[in-house]
C-alpha cells in the first residue's frame, strides 16, 4: 500500500487497486474507488453487466440489504440499482422493532441536577 496526498493504491499481485476519488468531510478526506462489476458466463465472455434474473428480490429482502430503509425508500434503491421487486408490501420488521424499542428505552433528560457554578 502506497499513496499521497491525492490517492491511495494497493498492489497485490501485479493488480493494482487505486483509490482516487476524494470525499472531503468537516475533519478531513476519504480515498474511494469506484469499481465495475464483471460477470464471468458459462463460456467464458466476460458480460458488462448481471443478468437481470439474478436481480429479482422481495421487498424485505432488498429492505434488509440495504440498511433498513422505508418501504418507499427501498423501491426507490432497487430501481436506481437496477432490481426487480416482487409484488407484496414490506410488513413490520422485526430488527427494526426491536431497534426502535431499544431508542425508547433511553432516557431522554437527566434527573441529575443542572451545574450552578464553574468548579477548579
Amino acid at each position: 500500500m502506497h499513496g499521497d496526498h491525492d490517492n491511495i493504491t494497493l498492489t497485490k499481485e501485479g493488480m493494482d487497486v487505486k483509490f482516487d476519488m476524494k470525499i472531503h468531510g468537516n475533519r478531513g478526506a476519504v480515498c474511494a474507488a469506484c469499481m465495475q462489476r464483471n460477470v464471468v458466463t458459462e463460456a467464458g465472455a466476460v458480460a458488462a453487466e448481471m443478468p437481470t434474473e439474478d436481480l429479482k428480490m422481495s421487498v424485505k429482502v432488498a429492505h434488509g440489504k440495504f440498511g433498513h430503509p422505508s418501504e418507499e425508500l427501498t423501491r426507490k434503491i432497487a430501481k436506481a440499482l437496477g432490481h426487480t421487486m416482487a409484488r407484496g408490501n414490506l410488513g413490520p420488521c422485526e430488527d427494526c422493532a426491536i431497534s426502535k424499542s431499544k431508542q425508547k428505552n433511553i432516557p431522554k433528560e437527566s434527573d441529575m441536577p443542572k451545574a450552578t457554578k464553574k468548579e477548579n
